[in-house]
Formats: structure tokens, C-alpha cells, sequence
């Protein structure tokens, strides 16, 4: 979470010395409901008016807190202004081998992938964009489309069934997805989201022929170089040649190796370069524009010390009497 004025968070401070005096209120009130209440019912009277006392303390010093958090200006996560049509065409080929289901990335590296394909697509939806899916073999599931609830939708079946042959061969992805566009946009990205576990050795040979038609290609990494357990689409452990479970590691440097620019994305920074690259086709700046900002959630800490507020109200006397 971050704030935009932390400064205010001080404010929170407040909370304490309004406990302090609220806990003389309590022992207070517990006082007067038994000097007042009717004979016999001074015990219960006095039971009821100091938890009324503290839950209306409690909700005060709730509130100061919340107050000071919302003017603080918090924010959390980011949220991605919808931009106009660039005329650019990226193909995503989408890596659906069993290693993508490794979760060093949550909640695993495939469900990461697909989400921040829906990012970008949201996020620009005048752009025209392809999905291939590969693993041993590969699968085009949407042709260049400017539909981008087909295409979201089309993100569901995103997974290892969605090719039958095993293994990884992300040369044949890459030149299928190579033949998905059309040649009517101004910009051809190829966008490679994958752990770079290509096990048939044709991945760099596809890619130069790709960058040799003038297409650009960018690789985004997931997963970590150390090997992690991996588990397939039924939730079985994979098992080496071995017996023994088998490990999927990252290998960023072979997507690097793909890719135009000599280095491969990482998940965390590759929505804001993707939406840059579509931008810049567009003429609108490209890598100065920074296309996410924070999420300002200061109104959720507002409506909530408004209703702690509410129920202060009602816990008091004056509320009570109303």
C-alpha cells in the first residue's frame, strides 16, 4: 500500500489519547446508571451503560485512525487507463507446458500469464491481438481480432489440454503465432510469455526468422531459476525419468536470447512495457508514457469511519433516545 500524504498517518496518534479519556467515560457512566437505575437493577444498569460507554469508545478511536489513514491518501495495487486504438497487432503465444503450472509465481505461472494478457487487452482494447498456445506442439485459439471479449473469453482454455502433444517446443509456437497476423497493422509485436523451458531446440532459429520479417519480439519470463515442484492440470506430482519429482526452472536467458532487444521482460514491469509499445505505435510517446497509476482506495477508509461514526451515534445516549 502506498500514500500519497504519509504525513497524515500521525493523525492516527489521536486515538490513544482519546482511549485514555474515554476509559474515565466508561467507569463513569458505569457510575451514574447505577445511582439512577431502579432499585435492584443497578448491577445490570450499571453492565449495560459501560459496555454501550466502551463499544462507543472503541468506535471513536476506530474512527480516528481510519480518518487519518484516508486522508493519508492510500492506494493499493494500480488500475490501467483504457487508451484509444494504436493500429498495432500483437500475437501472444501463451507457453501451456506443465512446468508453467510451477507456483513460485501465484497462484501458478500460467494463471499469471493469462492475467496480464487480460491486463493489456482491457487496458488497450483498440489494438488487434492473436492468442497461440504451444507445448509440444501448437494451437492458434484466437486469429488477430479486435474483439476483446472473444479474445478474454478464449483465455479459459488456456491450459495444457489445450494441445495434446507433450514436452515443449516453443519453435513451432513461435512460428505459428508468427502466422497470425495480417499485415494491415502499423506494428507486429510477437509477445512470448513463457519460463523459456524450450526442449526441442528450434526456439532461437524460429525467433531470428521472426525478427528477420521485421516483426518485433518480446519475451516475458516467469518463474524463478531455481526448480520447483510442479504438479499437472489433474494435480498429479510430474515425475522425471527418474521417479523422483521433477523440477521447473526458469530460463530467462533463452527468452532474452528471442527476443529484439537482447533481454527478456519480468512479469512485475512487462504490462507497463507492452501498453509503452502500443502507445508508441500509436505516436503517443512510447517508453515516457507510463500507462498504470496507483488505485485510490482513501474512499473506503472514509465510508468506513462514516459508519463507525453512525454507530457512535446510536451507542450513545442522545442515540439511544432517538
Amino acid at each position: 500500500m502506498n500514500f500519497e500524504r504519509p504525513l497524515a498517518l500521525f493523525g492516527a496518534l489521536l486515538a490513544l489519547p482519546y482511549l485514555l479519556h474515554a476509559a474515565g467515560t466508561v467507569a463513569r457512566s458505569g457510575a451514574f446508571a447505577v445511582r439512577f437505575a431502579p432499585h435492584g437493577l443497578g448491577k445490570k444498569a450499571r453492565t449495560r451503560a459501560m459496555r454501550a460507554s466502551a463499544l462507543s469508545a472503541a468506535c471513536g478511536s476506530a474512527l480516528i485512525a481510519l480518518a487519518s489513514v484516508g486522508l493519508a491518501g492510500p492506494s493499493f495495487g494500480y488500475e490501467y487507463p483504457v487508451s484509444e486504438g494504436s493500429g498495432a497487432e500483437l500475437a501472444f503465444l501463451l507457453d501451456v507446458s506443465n512446468s508453467m503450472l510451477a507456483e513460485d509465481i501465484l497462484p501458478n505461472r500460467l494463471a499469471a500469464a493469462c492475467e496480464l494478457v487480460r491486463f493489456v487487452i482491457r487496458a488497450r482494447p483498440g489494438s488487434r491481438y492473436s492468442l497461440t498456445v504451444a507445448k509440444g506442439g501448437a494451437t492458434t485459439l484466437v486469429p488477430m481480432t479486435d474483439d476483446v471479449a472473444a479474445f478474454d473469453d478464449a483465455l479459459e482454455f488456456a491450459n495444457p489440454a489445450a494441445v495434446t502433444a507433450p514436452s515443449t517446443d516453443l519453435g513451432a509456437g513461435t512460428a505459428a503465432a508468427a502466422k497470425t497476423f495480417t499485415g494491415t497493422g502499423g506494428l507486429r509485436a510477437l509477445v512470448i510469455l513463457s519460463d523459456g523451458d524450450d526442449r526441442a531446440g528450434t526456439f532461437q532459429s524460429s525467433a531470428a526468422a521472426v525478427r528477420a520479417d521485421g516483426i518485433l519480439v518480446v519475451g516475458v519470463a516467469f518463474g524463478g531459476t531455481k526448480g520447483v515442484p510442479v504438479a499437472d492440470a489433474d494435480g498429479s506430482v510430474v515425475l522425471d525419468r527418474d521417479g523422483r519429482p521433477a523440477l521447473a526452472a526458469a530460463f530467462p536467458d533463452a527468452l532474452a536470447a528471442a527476443a529484439s532487444g537482447g533481454a527478456a521482460l519480468r512479469p512485475e514491469n512487462a504490462m507497463n512495457a507492452l501498453c509503452d509499445i502500443i502507445d508508441a505505435a500509436a505516436g503517443k510517446g512510447g517508453l515516457s508514457i507510463s500507462p498504470r497509476r496507483h488505485r485510490d482506495v482513501s474512499g473506503l477508509f472514509f465510508l468506513a469511519a462514516a459508519a463507525l461514526a453512525a454507530a457512535r451515534f446510536f451507542l450513545s445516549p442522545t442515540g439511544a433516545l432517538a
